[in-house]
């Protein structure tokens, strides 16, 4: 009884210590000016090709509070540690750095709540450099060095990636259609010149039309079909909605040639669906493949 009395009480001294220390940079939080002061906000982001730098940045209640949660979370560290933080989450045309930052703060906050007090890149230790964090457990000093997994994949498939999300970040009034068969070059194409080229030939362009732009030693093939507003020009995913604890209802497109036959068998339709909203696009780049018109 009296080992079980002493237990109880130093777990509620833990749990008042890490009450107050809570209490303590929230306020410090409140005080100091925030970490995000002055970053420029955004007012949406593309759905299928957006950062997490993005997404910390967006014009919305949801965001604001992710960004209120991280400057609580950084309140206790010294001005240089801050601004190395707000460089990393804000560093411009870095998206990765965005993350990894905020993933090595979310690790000191998971170690902080297992095992109290943490310590971050803690000096005078026998290594290389200063460690991510260190804390005691049990009269032991332990250190931890925070490490972001990613996706393994062959470099054909990164560049392939990084030119589809880089075309898809182009917003015109205009749907294009790669034919990457036909493609040259790309593993060798600045994604920067790409999207100027493709977007300055659309600009030119009135009609539906058959594309071959010569981008350095690259040429990227196509069509492009005219729409009636302006969205993104690559439609390779059609999202519908989702919500956790819900069996995801996503529908794959080939370029808006249509869906999966797999990715509709148990579909949830719902009127906010793209492939509602822009059924008049997916009918004219199916008819002008089979050579006929299209009504509406």
């Amino acid at each position: 009884m009296i080992h079980k009395a002493i237990r109880s009480v130093a777990q509620v001294q833990r749990q008042t210590s890490a009450f107050v220390s809570e209490l303590v940079l929230y306020a410090t939080s409140v005080i100091k000016a925030s970490i995000f002061k002055d970053a420029p906000l955004v007012a949406s982001v593309h759905p299928f090709a957006s950062t997490f730098q993005e997404h910390l940045l967006l014009d919305t209640p949801r965001a604001a509070k992710a960004r209120a949660t991280i400057n609580r979370w950084v309140a206790g560290m010294n001005e240089p540690a801050r601004r190395e933080i707000r460089q990393r989450l804000l560093a411009p045309k870095n998206a990765e750095s965005s993350r990894y930052a905020f993933y090595e703060l979310l690790a000191g906050q998971a170690i902080k709540k297992l095992v109290g007090n943490v310590v971050r890149e803690p000096a005078g230790l026998p290594s290389r450099g200063n460690p991510d964090f260190a804390a005691m457990v049990r009269g032991s000093q332990v250190v931890f060095e925070v490490r972001t997994l990613e996706e393994e994949m062959p470099e054909a498939k990164r560049k392939g990636r990084a030119v589809l999300h880089e075309l898809a970040r182009i917003r015109a009034r205009w749907v294009v259609v790669i034919d990457w068969a036909a493609c040259v070059g790309l593993q060798g194409i600045r994604l920067a010149a790409m999207r100027q080229a493709v977007t300055a030939h659309l600009e030119a362009s009135t009609q539906n039309h058959h594309f071959d732009i010569e981008i350095g030693n690259a040429r990227l093939v196509g069509d492009a079909y005219r729409t009636n507003g302006e969205m993104s020009i690559i439609q390779t995913r059609i999202e519908s909605s989702w919500s956790p604890g819900v069996e995801g209802n996503f529908v794959e497109y080939d370029a808006l040639i249509g869906p999966r036959a797999d990715g509709v068998d148990r579909r949830r339709t719902v009127s906010g669906c793209h492939c509602r909203e822009r059924a008049d696009v997916i009918r004219k780049v199916r008819a002008a493949r089979r050579g006929t018109s299209s009504s509406g």
